[in-house]
């Protein structure tokens, strides 16, 4: 008897003391407002035929894209500046496929008339520093051995938020802490985010939603 509380008291103890992962779910609220659902829907269709008049007719007069050191002819006209700026009449340009990745990633409702995407700076914890931390953007993201696609997966992480550390990065791939941080491991840097990772904030200006803010940084 003795033997078998012991074994109940010693798994009992490692349940309640086990800690587990810190998780960042995704989340839409586009379905909330119909009027930002149709603009969602037309705005992803831009994306995909790359249209610039569109982008340039959603585009709020107080554009925000940068911290600082906008070009001289931002106050003269600052759409035509955050045109120029993200080079959108060039086919090279990224503009197109980092929008389209914020815009998928879901959107928070902020209020009546504003939303932030992705969820992941919008819902971020507030305790938890934005440029030591990424979240896993998927069920079974895969955490690396090494920073390649073929090295041994240590273990999947779940909308995980994981804990950088030094070197941080090496390639394209973020180094995390794993195993209350017993292990070491590598995550693609596609496969999560971060709220200083490209965002953007749009809000109604006459009844009509505006891209106010798209930016990336701290």
């Amino acid at each position: 008897m003795w033997k078998l509380f012991s074994i109940i008291f010693f798994v009992s103890f490692n349940l309640l003391g086990a800690t587990h992962p810190q998780q960042l779910l995704p989340i839409n609220d586009a379905y909330k407002d119909k009027s930002f659902l149709s603009f969602q829907e037309r705005l992803k269709l831009a994306i995909k035929k790359r249209d610039t008049a569109f982008i340039k007719s959603i585009t709020s007069s107080n554009i925000k894209f940068t911290f600082g050191g906008y070009a001289p002819d931002y106050k003269k006209d600052p759409v035509e500046a955050f045109i120029r700026f993200y080079k959108l009449e060039s086919q090279k340009s990224s503009f197109w496929k980092t929008l389209k990745r914020v815009i998928d990633l879901g959107c928070v409702k902020k209020g009546d008339d504003n939303f932030e995407c992705p969820y992941v700076s919008a819902n971020w914890p507030e305790d938890l520093d934005a440029l030591d931390y990424v979240v896993t953007l998927s069920k079974d993201t895969e955490i690396k051995e090494k920073p390649t696609d073929e090295s041994k997966t240590l273990k999947t992480a779940s909308f995980e938020i994981l804990k950088r550390v030094p070197p941080w990065t090496k390639g394209n791939w973020h180094v995390v802490q794993i195993e209350n941080g017993e292990k070491v491991g590598y995550v693609n840097e596609n496969e999560v985010g971060s709220p200083t990772g490209y965002r953007a904030y749009f809000q109604k200006e006459n009844g009509e939603w505006k891209l106010i803010v798209f930016i990336a940084g701290d």
